[in-house]
């Protein structure tokens, strides 16, 4: 995955890092709600909002602690 982003980037020099990590984590009393989808939903807006468009990015589900995130 690393090595697309790279490339993608090799074609956009304003791109100075293509490859980050932003987590996006939720609290525990709201697990109930927090479907997949809904998450999608929510960090798709994050990415908008942020600028982050017109470029490829993965979105992870993370189980591993008493708050969910991605």
């Amino acid at each position: 995955i690393i090595r697309g982003f790279a490339m993608q980037r090799s074609g956009r020099r304003e791109i100075k890092q293509p490859v980050g990590h932003i987590p996006i984590s939720f609290a525990p009393e709201d697990r109930e709600r927090m479907t997949d989808e809904f998450m999608v939903q929510l960090a798709k807006e994050y990415m908008e909002e942020m600028g982050i468009r017109n470029t490829q990015y993965i979105i992870v589900r993370h189980h591993n602690s008493d708050n969910d995130h991605l």
